[in-house]
């Protein structure tokens, strides 16, 4: 496992995910650093949909063979970055 910058990702995608439009109206935002293996990037981002919801977090993976981006396990499920995070580690190594 490697740690990545998220920059890098974001400037090899080619897809929309990571359009600052797309961000905004989703109100997302990406973890600074994801987990590499095997050209797998497992990365932690979160939304926010309005005041009265709270900010919740989604482990997602980026495979550099295909260009996609998933969401792995259920979107939002978790509280926290901190949990989302070690699952983010736990599924990268």
């Amino acid at each position: 496992m490697t740690i990545i910058d998220m920059a890098s990702v974001k400037a090899s995608h080619k897809g929309h995910w990571f359009d600052e439009g797309a961000m905004q109206f989703f109100k997302s935002r990406v973890a600074r650093w994801g987990y590499e293996n095997g050209g797998l990037v497992y990365f932690v981002s979160s939304e926010k949909y309005d005041l009265a919801t709270p900010r919740l977090y989604s482990v997602r993976v980026y495979d550099r063979t295909t260009d996609e981006i998933d969401t792995c396990g259920d979107f939002q499920q978790y509280k926290s970055y901190s949990g989302a995070n070690k699952a983010a580690q736990r599924m990268a190594s």
